[in-house]
């Protein structure tokens, strides 16, 4: 009986040690449909940043909504590099003038490193960029106390609409004491993260899932459009937010604590929500109304004088003229991108920073 137990022990050994083998062999990108996938790390714990640290990547792309399928849209020559802390980054800055925060959108998910709103901004400002979503702000907060980032002159924040219902405050002057010690400068040392790559490359078991979703005929998650079926969506008719009195208050409360923070560190804080795809081309979802709720948010922001970007009007102006997300992800295109970011760069003006 023992030896029949070490023999299956023996055995399991070897299955584990022959995936973990082909998980690291086999490059990420001939077995992801964007680099997102193949970048973003599974284990906050053992990293700084979301991504993997010290990459770099140029290839064709395919929207997370459609890919395999007929309707996908390909994306050709899309950059991707990551500076030794796992941000989306070229280098780590040192001091830099602006700092953006906030969800994929802002990492740029499925637009190349030049063309991200970070980047763009930085193009028509002058000013030096970095960019850090996806973040949250108290994991801003962590990094800005542990002394592992230092002050930007200003904070800009974006949310895509969904997230919003969802964002909470904590006391962040007050953060937890494991970010003041060495464990999280041990995070950014090479050989650490050379094993917690390794170790989350063998976890996310990548190619296990591409071979899964192969067998499987696996496509893109995407809710079709019934009127328009080049338009895939996210969510759908789910993707409505009540815009009550209640949610948008708790949001609006929560962002001006936000700013209230950053005020008393010395810097200056613009808050843009990037609309929901579903909130934009309402009628193809369809909705009989666009949804109100990021133009009750916008009201109340501004009621609490917080430099505050109107995406939702900006976009309906624009929206005849141009297409402003991908036909087959989730994502703004490079057409919306640069819209918010000649808004940023008219914002910075005012605040007569240097550079401008």
């Amino acid at each position: 009986m023992k030896r029949f137990i070490l023999k299956i022990l023996y055995f399991l050994i070897f299955v584990l040690a022959l995936m973990s083998i082909i998980e690291l062999s086999i490059p990420q990108q001939y077995i992801t449909y964007r680099s997102w996938e193949a970048f973003k790390i599974g284990s906050k714990d053992l990293f700084t940043g979301p991504f993997y640290p010290n990459k770099k990547i140029i290839r064709d792309e395919y929207g997370d909504l459609a890919h395999h399928t007929d309707y996908s849209v390909l994306k050709k020559n899309i950059t991707w590099q990551t500076d030794e802390l796992g941000f989306r980054n070229e280098k780590v800055i040192d001091s830099p003038d602006l700092i953006f925060l906030g969800t994929s959108n802002i990492a740029g998910c499925s637009v190349s490193q030049e063309q991200n709103i970070s980047s763009r901004v930085s193009q028509l400002s002058g000013l030096s960029s970095y960019n850090m979503a996806p973040y949250s702000f108290l994991e801003f907060t962590r990094l800005l106390n542990a002394g592992v980032i230092k002050k930007p002159k200003v904070l800009i924040f974006g949310l895509i609409e969904r997230a919003l219902p969802y964002l909470y405050v904590s006391k962040m002057e007050e953060e937890e004491s494991w970010v003041k010690s060495n464990y999280i400068r041990l995070k950014n040392t090479t050989p650490f993260q050379s094993c917690a790559t390794t170790i989350d490359h063998i976890s996310k078991r990548n190619f296990q899932h591409f071979a899964t979703a192969r067998v499987n005929n696996s496509t893109g998650n995407g809710i079709q459009s019934t009127i328009n079926n080049k338009m895939f969506y996210f969510q759908g008719k789910n993707a409505k937010i009540e815009a009550t009195d209640e949610v948008v208050g708790y949001n609006v409360d929560i962002i001006t604590k936000y700013r209230d923070f950053c005020k008393r560190e010395g810097i200056e804080f613009i808050f843009f929500p990037v609309p929901n795809k579903e909130t934009i081309y309402y009628e193809y979802v369809p909705f009989e109304k666009q949804p109100i709720y990021l133009k009750k948010l916008h009201i109340g922001l501004k009621n609490q004088n917080i430099n505050a970007i109107n995406t939702l009007e900006l976009y309906n102006k624009e929206k005849p003229n141009t297409l402003l997300y991908h036909y087959d992800d989730t994502h703004w295109n490079t057409n919306g991108i640069h819209l918010v970011a000649k808004e940023i760069h008219q914002l910075l003006k005012k605040m007569n920073l240097k550079k401008l």
